[in-house]
């Protein structure tokens, strides 16, 4: 599979291809639909998991719904499919989300490129997975301390008395850097790494202090 992508200030595009004929991929994508009360077309989405009124079906060649539940009920989800050597080049878009969404594009960008992985692994594979955090719920454990996203890393704002950062002597205006042997670099990366964790699970942080490199191992 081979992608291509380009940044939004509305919402998000990626695009990739296949090797697949288009209407495989149609097939693939095209679940069942469905007809409310209204009258109107439904879809429940691959990747995506969401229950969506289709606006506009072309076979084999576009699907352009909007997502009618939350998160980011109402915007506009387009799938557009193009016959190429090497397969189909799928293109997927996603805009609609408000004026807010420069200011968490990469956070949110991060889940986006979760929701398109799945649905490149359901196209090629039948395989259905929802690996998004807005899928998961809430991790059963938590850090113990509140953060804020910096350049080099995670500064953490405030920690809870007796939660696993106090317990691994982490302070607040420490710069966290690494949990196990994965490099922090944003908010949900750590939400995606807590998801992996159960209750009583030893793990390693590391974390910056006025120039100093400190490490230790608490368990949630």
């Amino acid at each position: 599979m081979s992608e291509k992508n380009l940044n939004r200030q509305d919402g998000f595009q990626r695009s990739f291809v296949v090797d697949l004929d288009p209407q495989a991929v149609w097939d693939a994508i095209r679940r069942p639909p469905r007809a409310d009360d209204d009258g109107r077309t439904r879809y429940n989405l691959p990747g995506f998991e969401a229950d969506c009124l289709v606006v506009d079906s072309e076979a084999a060649s576009l699907l352009r719904v909007i997502k009618d539940e939350e998160p980011c009920k109402g915007t506009e989800i387009v799938i557009s499919l193009a016959h190429e050597d090497s397969g189909t080049r799928i293109t997927v878009v996603q805009s609609g989300f408000g004026p807010w969404l420069p200011d968490v594009l990469e956070m949110f960008g991060y889940v986006w490129n979760m929701i398109v992985a799945d649905l490149a692994l359901y196209i090629e594979t039948g395989i259905q997975i929802k690996s998004h955090l807005f899928q998961d719920g809430a991790p059963t454990v938590e850090l113990g301390c509140k953060t804020a996203d910096a350049l080099s890393g995670l500064r953490v704002t405030d920690v809870d008395a007796g939660g696993f950062c106090q317990r691994a002597g982490i302070r607040q205006g420490d710069l966290l850097l690494k949990m196990g042997q994965v490099r922090l670099v944003h908010t949900l990366q750590l939400q995606s790494l807590l998801h992996m964790c159960k209750p009583g699970d030893p793990v390693s942080v590391t974390w910056a202090r006025s120039g100093a490199l400190m490490n230790a191992t608490s368990s949630f």
